[in-house]
């Protein structure tokens, strides 16, 4: 089995009302490929993310995992701090580039 490339997304600005069904509508269709070797949501440039927002990444995190598919956020303390301190259930990392060598490690894996 080849697996494809991993997607990355890149956030910015606040995630706000009505942001929500706007970050769903990104995330949206990203795990519609089989072979899809990961995906990286970078939150880095996010200076604001609100509970519906967490709410939608997590959701999505959580589909990605049941499709098998490796998913990790980038984020900074405005993003990476409310994930851990609620206990989400979301790989996290520090840079694009960790998390491009964990959905590398993840999609290897799965070969």
């Amino acid at each position: 089995m080849i697996l494809g490339p991993t997607v990355l997304l890149s956030l910015s600005g606040t995630a706000d009302d009505p942001q929500p069904a706007r970050l769903a509508d990104a995330l949206a269709g990203l795990l519609d490929d089989p072979t899809a070797g990961g995906v990286v949501v970078d939150a880095t440039s996010v200076d604001f993310m609100n509970s519906p927002s967490l709410a939608t990444l997590m959701d999505f995190c959580g589909a990605a995992r049941y499709e098998q598919v490796a998913c990790v956020v980038v984020a900074s303390r405005p993003v990476a701090r409310p994930l851990r301190m609620i206990g989400a259930d979301v790989e996290l990392r520090r840079n694009v580039g960790e998390a491009l060598a964990y959905c590398d490690a993840q999609a290897a894996m799965r070969v």
